[in-house]
């Protein structure tokens, strides 16, 4: 798990997020980057194509279920223009879009770290509760 603090009023997260992806100490133990539905959520859209270039690593992104972006997309060769595929998550769908790497194996990618009955690989779900207390924390000390 990587992260870093994201300011609301920032418009350029790349430089931001690649340095912190390449400056991590597990950079050579990485083989994907794995960007939460919570992280996209926050920055509406992020140029995923260009992380994949500037960190040297695939990037998978699990978007929010959005009628209207899945829609949009499914315009003009299934949405696969755009980078949206739908996977399957125990029986449910998971939108999600890839960079730097195929569908099958971004598929395998995201499956293998599955765990009933969530929607999204372990160690994304993980992540995403460490840095939602994280975030609490934060947020309780400013208050005081």
């Amino acid at each position: 798990m990587i992260t870093c603090r994201l300011e609301s009023n920032q418009t350029d997260y790349l430089p931001l997020l690649t340095r912190e992806v390449i400056h991590s100490s597990q950079y050579s133990q990485l083989r994907v980057v794995i960007l939460s539905k919570q992280f996209n959520a926050q920055l509406k859209k992020i140029d995923i194509a260009a992380l994949a270039d500037s960190v040297k690593l695939p990037v998978i992104s699990i978007t929010q279920r959005n009628q209207r972006l899945v829609s949009e997309t499914a315009k003009g060769d299934g949405g696969k223009e755009h980078g949206l595929h739908k996977f399957k998550a125990h029986g449910s769908a998971v939108f999600v879009r890839i960079a730097g790497i195929d569908v099958d194996r971004a598929r395998q990618l995201f499956e293998v770290g599955l765990m009933e009955p969530y929607r999204v690989p372990e160690a994304v779900r993980v992540a995403d509760l460490i840095a939602k207390r994280a975030y609490s924390a934060i947020r309780k000390r400013r208050i005081k």
